[in-house]
């Protein structure tokens, strides 16, 4: 009997090889007096690299799970508001584009109002309104949210985002529940109130019910400083 110097290889100088319950990676028979390579190589060498591919791209793939979900992306659902905790990268990266031009420049998400005003900076001008029942916020909202006036300059300055509540309009469970817990974190009390906040959760200012819109936008710019 020969034993080749390779882990799992025994050889016999006339039965040929002896194979081991583990394969090595290159199984030889002794014939003639010298090694040649069996047919049997290649399709041993080419189970254990498929083996060994699978089993890395495995492992990589639970590290990048891990380490992004552990690490990489804040739990939104935490704090209502979570100032500058989330990183003003990552934000860049969820640009609401889609969600604005559907809107015409209003936001309904607190997140996404959130987001928004960390990538520009801007401050988030937010409305409670009663869309379908308070007579005040209808006027406002016709009267000055809707103007060229007013659009123009939000454009520009601030991030909007309309906190409804309504009485006879379906509406998302998930907004509903975002609005009230909106509401009772900044007392509201009566509708229309539109509050400016900063990227950190603070109020900066408070505006109500107005009719004049060029009126009502210099009170706006006052508070928000533009």
């Amino acid at each position: 009997m020969v034993v080749n110097h390779r882990i799992g290889e025994v050889a016999n100088s006339q039965s040929g090889i002896i194979k081991s319950p583990f394969p090595a990676p290159s199984q030889m028979r002794y014939l003639r007096g010298r090694l040649q390579p069996t047919q049997e190589i290649e399709p041993v060498m080419i189970r254990h690299s498929h083996l060994k591919f699978w089993f890395s791209t495995t492992i990589a793939i639970c590290l990048l799970v891990h380490v992004g979900c552990g690490s990489g992306f804040p739990n939104l659902k935490k704090s209502p508001l979570l100032g500058k905790s989330l990183r003003a990268d990552l934000a860049e990266n969820l640009r609401p584009e889609t969600q604005l031009q559907q809107t015409g420049g209003w936001l309904t998400s607190w997140e996404m109002a959130h987001r928004e005003s960390l990538r520009t900076g801007k401050p988030i001008m937010a409305v409670f309104t009663g869309s379908d029942w308070c007579g005040p916020c209808i006027a406002l909202k016709k009267k000055v949210l809707q103007t060229n006036q007013f659009v123009q300059w939000a454009t520009d300055n601030v991030v909007l985002l309309e906190l409804d509540f309504p009485k006879n309009t379906n509406q998302l469970p998930a907004i509903k529940d975002q609005n009230r817990e909106l509401a009772q974190k900044y007392n509201i009390a009566g509708y229309p109130t539109v509050l400016v906040i900063d990227t950190d959760g603070k109020v900066k200012g408070k505006l109500g019910h107005d009719t004049d819109a060029n009126r009502w936008i210099k009170r706006a710019a006052g508070i928000v400083g533009s």
